[in-house]
């Protein structure tokens, strides 16, 4: 019988590699443009799902109060549902006034900060490339070509298999 040990944590962390990689034919080589332009692109996805984040105003949250629940095993197993199966949700007041809160400090929050979204990016790029360099096992090192491009999700055919 095998043991938890360091060896077998380690191996477990390695699984899961190939998770978002794409198979780009220009992965083989070490291409200064190449990079460039697929950070660029990943930096704009990046801002784009950033803002779409900044952007949500918490007032839906208010629209839970007197909603209407109903059991699931009644609503997925084809049970009729009966008037007293029904719950009404009533929000507790400590709730409804930490939405309030939210949406008070939502309307007198400064501009979505590009700038910002750019560096944390960048940040995390770094980050992630040293991380994706520890992790990946020696002989996968090897056929990397640029570990930037690996860590922005694109990599060869053989590098994926």
């Amino acid at each position: 019988m095998r043991y938890l040990t360091q060896e077998w944590y380690e191996l477990c962390q390695r699984r899961g590699l190939h998770f978002g990689k794409s198979v780009h034919s220009g992965a083989a080589t070490s291409d200064e443009a190449l990079y460039t332009r697929l950070y660029a692109k990943k930096e704009k996805e990046y801002e784009k799902q950033e803002r779409d984040f900044y952007v949500v105003d918490p007032l839906f949250m208010l629209e839970q109060d007197g909603a209407e629940l109903v059991p699931a095993r009644k609503l997925f197993g084809g049970e009729e549902i009966k008037e007293e199966d029904i719950l009404i949700y009533q929000m507790p007041p400590e709730e409804r006034l930490w939405i309030k809160k939210l949406i008070a400090d939502y309307d007198v929050r400064p501009a979505f900060d590009v700038i910002s979204s750019k560096q944390k990016f960048k940040e995390i790029h770094d980050w992630s490339c040293i991380e994706e360099a520890a992790r990946l096992p020696e002989e996968l090192v090897e056929q990397v070509a640029d570990i930037r491009i690996f860590t922005l999700g694109y990599c060869t055919k053989e590098v994926l298999r």
